[in-house]
């Protein structure tokens, strides 16, 4: 017995409630589920099914499984044109309903869906580690204090700090005295 030339009845039912689910419900079924409601054998089911599937032993079963396939893609293969025009539709039709939120929404998503719009997300991540902190902090305190013990022991340290100091204060002293003669 070789390959048959074309699908019977129960084949095409078995693949169209394989592709489509269960045609009440909608819910999609199984390969059992749906050799059973084909017209299969309950005892046999699961076999059946597990033959039809199989290229080797159903060719044409599964040629068809994905022709119906391909066929539902296209069906709701969403295009942009579509998606803008759909878009469209929607937001006349809430308008001539006065349900103008509705229409601005779908306005605002055509907009966007036609690259009116451009998002900019910014995320910044900021991590602190508290714990690092204070030891830096406290690393820092530590270097002031041994400046603060070095230069209060050593008699240059101190001398450069208080001429430093001095001479900025005879140079500011100078300068207030040229400024007071010469505006005389």
């Amino acid at each position: 017995m070789g390959v048959p030339k074309r699908l019977t009845d129960m084949q095409k039912k078995f693949v169209e409630f394989l592709v489509y689910g269960d045609p009440k419900s909608g819910e999609p079924l199984n390969q059992t589920e749906a050799a059973k409601l084909a017209g299969y054998s309950p005892n046999n089911a699961r076999y059946e099914a597990s033959q039809l599937c199989n290229p080797k032993t159903s060719p044409l079963v599964v040629a068809y499984k994905r022709q119906l396939e391909h066929e539902k893609l296209q069906k709701h293969e969403v295009t942009h044109l579509g998606h803008v025009s759909r878009l469209n539709d929607l937001g006349r039709k809430a308008e001539k309903e006065k349900k103008y939120q509705s229409a601005i929404r779908a306005e605002e998503l055509r907009g966007r869906a036609g690259g009116m719009y451009v998002n900019q997300t910014i995320t910044k991540t900021i991590t602190a580690d508290i714990e690092e902190d204070k030891k830096t902090i406290e690393r820092i305190e530590g270097f002031q204090e041994n400046l603060k013990q070095l230069s209060s022991g050593h008699p240059k340290m101190n001398a450069h700090r208080k001429k430093d100091y001095s001479s900025e204060s005879e140079s500011s002293s100078e300068s207030s005295s040229t400024s007071d003669s010469s505006s005389d």
